[in-house]
């Protein structure tokens, strides 16, 4: 039953099945230079529901850059700290 498993596409409530392009960001980028700078800092700790995800989702689903320029300040820094802390989930 585990081989099953295995090669089953299921996953584990990981929620990011963007219709985006494959890079070297987990198969994440966006067209828009600091929306692409978010998604960039942020995927790898975007773990669930929390400010990360927050910012991870802002720029994928941005039509533009206005809305990733206006978060793009907390959202980098709030990525580059949670680098040397953790992720959104808390300590496991």
């Amino acid at each position: 039953m585990a081989w099953l498993y295995a090669c089953s596409d299921h996953t584990d409530g990981d929620d990011h099945s963007h219709d985006i392009p494959t890079d070297e960001a987990g198969g994440h980028t966006s067209p828009y230079p600091s929306c692409n700078a978010i998604v960039m800092a942020c995927h790898k700790y975007d773990v669930g529901e929390g400010p990360i995800h927050d910012c991870h989702e802002v720029g994928h689903a941005a039509t533009s850059d206005e809305p990733c320029v206006a978060q793009k300040a907390a959202c980098l820094a709030l990525c580059v700290d949670e680098a040397g802390a953790g992720s959104d989930a808390g300590p496991r």
